[in-house]
């Protein structure tokens, strides 16, 4: 295996995998193993930790989230934006139009 084909995540990154690839797996598969993974983490690991752990776990938390949600969310955009200068078709754009909505559900869940 040749050294470019070895670094999926930086392929993922700079929007090299299919669009297929970046938004069902890396997006959409992650995301929904990420959130009970995160959600058991949240109710039972944290509020067990002591006292001195909380925050420094918390926000290790916090600050991994961010970047894996970045980085979907990045890949993703560049793969799509990739297929529609290729393809002729929409679909690009729809997954750019997903990961818009999808956001802002979060966004605004989470604010609330």
């Amino acid at each position: 295996m040749s050294a470019e084909k070895s670094h999926y995540i930086k392929r993922h990154w700079k929007g090299e995998l299919s669009l297929a690839k970046s938004f069902w797996i890396n997006y959409l598969l992650l995301f929904v193993l990420y959130l009970p993974v995160s959600t058991l983490f949240l109710i039972f690991v944290l509020p067990n930790v002591p006292r001195f752990l909380f925050f420094p776990l918390a926000t290790v938390m916090a600050l991994v989230s961010v970047a894996f949600f970045i980085w979907q969310i990045v890949g993703v955009w560049r793969a799509a934006t990739t297929y529609d200068s290729v393809e002729n078709k929409s679909w690009g754009k729809a997954a750019k139009g997903f990961v818009i909505v999808h956001q802002l559900y979060l966004t605004l869940t989470i604010a609330n």
